[in-house]
């Protein structure tokens, strides 16, 4: 089944209406149900019944430049997130479709393309692979990107963009190339992080922050 809706998203990218149904089904698939997600995976590495499920999603988001639909961006997207988090062992060409992704998240000129909301999303299933997660901090800016959606959580009440954004500082607060840049006053995440604490209350954002201060506990400089 997988193997044929990558197929019509491939080659049949004039439909807008079965496109934008494609992409619906392999999200709800997905969602429904993440390991599902085995699957695809099993058909990118297979020989005899290869999908290059990665490269399809990330052409079809190159090609929305044209048509600009929202909807349709996000939802390939978060799929194309999900799948990468999943892949362990990418092929050199996947996993530079990985990063050619993570780079597309991140630009300003996709804005139109994809809510901040839903780069967060797609980071935080990115954040997960250990390559993309140095690439992001060491090779995007990726705090000073933080730090803008931090600054944005507390200007304008966001509950899920907070919630992605504390998530990604959270995962990559477990690497030792992160935590000079908590520690980088004039950044001041940290400050920012427990800023967010004065505005929003829900469970899940006050457990977030509290497993991030945890997490950089052990951390002198942090903690100061």
């Amino acid at each position: 089944m997988f193997r044929a809706l990558f197929s019509i998203l491939d080659t049949i990218k004039s439909d807008k209406n079965l496109t934008m149904w494609v992409l619906c089904t392999i999200n709800g698939i997905l969602e429904d149900q993440r390991s599902h997600v085995n699957q695809i995976i099993h058909n990118q590495k297979s020989m005899s019944k290869h999908v290059d499920a990665i490269g399809i999603l990330y052409r079809f988001l190159q090609d929305q430049l044209i048509e600009e639909n929202v909807d349709k961006c996000e939802l390939a997207a978060h799929s194309l997130s999900i799948i990468i988090q999943a892949h362990k062992n990418a092929s050199i060409t996947e996993m530079q479709n990985s990063l050619d992704f993570m780079t597309w998240l991140l630009e300003d000129n996709n804005k139109k393309l994809v809510s901040d909301k839903c780069r967060t999303a797609c980071l935080v299933q990115l954040m997960k692979n250990n390559k993309l997660a140095y690439i992001f901090v060491e090779k995007r800016n990726g705090f000073h990107k933080l730090q803008g959606w931090l600054v944005d959580c507390i200007k304008n009440k966001q509950d899920q963009l907070a919630y992605n954004t504390l998530a990604i500082l959270w995962i990559v607060s477990f690497h030792d190339f992160s935590l000079e840049y908590f520690r980088d006053f004039k950044l001041m995440i940290l400050e920012n992080v427990s800023k967010v604490l004065d505005y929003y209350n829900k469970e899940k954002i006050v457990r977030v922050t509290l497993m991030l201060f945890e997490s950089l506990m052990n951390d002198k400089e942090c903690m100061d």
